[in-house]
């Protein structure tokens, strides 16, 4: 057993279980780790783990999760307009009517085999289970929209791109958190990177202004660099930004 292919299989039966609402099937867990485990006596150690998280394992299929709608105590007017198209998407999907695994499977082979009206049956079929797990990210900084629309645009590829190496849920899941989890590290960097220039423009300005009263002038742009231990090229932008801004400020009160 190989443990970084033991650790993925694990982690993605995870992201399985938290998609159906923290359920597996004995089956669903078999397949996940089919080829990966050597000795079945390990499978006790996968449940104990699974239990530790309060994940429920049955032997019964899993009923497909059903995403709700957004609700609200206050009047329907003071719904936001993101939750407005939320609702009326949660409502479009839910008319789309599922499948079961073996309908899944044939469609699978026919997508593999180039039928396009199987490979939108599968995107059609699991757009549902997008927006199920897009709620795991809910309050990350990235708005639920958003997650769905970047779900659902590695669902479109990884149907694609799937060869049968893989398992096919497990493959899906994967890929569409990954894609969710990427939108959200990049927002937050983005926002990182943001409040750095801020702090930089902030840090320029007051070296400037205690510059201009020790000098009685003007500082030339060595001696900010000198004054501030910053290279020139960080310094001109940082200049930039501000004067942009400041541009910006002037034209709106005009």
């Amino acid at each position: 057993m190989k443990k970084i292919d033991f650790n993925t299989a694990l982690s993605a039966l995870m992201e399985l279980a938290i998609s159906q609402g923290n359920s597996l099937t004995d089956k669903q867990i078999k397949e996940t780790f089919d080829g990966i485990l050597e000795d079945d006596s390990l499978y006790s150690h996968i449940y104990e783990y699974l239990k530790q998280r309060n994940v429920t394992v049955t032997d019964k299929d899993i009923a497909e999760p059903k995403v709700q709608p957004v609700t609200s105590d206050k009047p329907k007017t003071e719904l936001t307009e993101e939750d407005v198209f939320y609702n009326m998407y949660i409502k479009d999907i839910s008319k789309i009517r599922s499948k079961n695994e073996k309908q899944i499977a044939t469609l699978l082979e026919k997508c593999m085999s180039g039928d396009k009206d199987a490979r939108n049956s599968l995107v059609e079929h699991h757009l549902k289970l997008v927006v199920t797990i897009s709620e795991q990210f809910e309050g990350k900084g990235v708005r639920t929209s958003d997650l769905i629309q970047e779900g659902n645009l590695a669902l479109i590829y990884s149907i694609d791109s799937y060869n049968g190496q893989d398992n096919f849920s497990r493959y899906l899941i994967s890929n569409i958190s990954h894609a969710m989890q990427n939108a959200i590290d990049e927002e937050n960097g983005s926002a990182q990177i943001a409040n750095h220039l801020v702090e930089r423009v902030n840090a320029l300005s007051d070296a400037t202004t205690d510059l201009v009263e020790k000098l009685g002038r003007e500082a030339t742009i060595e001696e900010i660099c000198e004054y501030m231990s910053l290279p020139e090229d960080e310094i001109r932008a940082a200049m930039k930004i501000s004067l942009d801004a400041l541009t910006i400020e002037e034209n709106n009160i005009n």
